[in-house]
């Protein structure tokens, strides 16, 4: 029992981590999308 719930929170952590990575990325994507409109 122990182990399984270690494997889900190490997943939900991972899922956090990969929500975190999109939601830069995004802004990253739209920053870079602006500067490009702007030139």
């Amino acid at each position: 029992m122990s182990k399984s719930t270690a494997r889900q929170a190490t997943v939900r952590i991972e899922i956090r981590c990969t929500e975190e990575d999109a939601a830069l990325i995004r802004e990253k994507a739209l920053a870079a999308e602006i500067s490009v409109s702007d030139l």
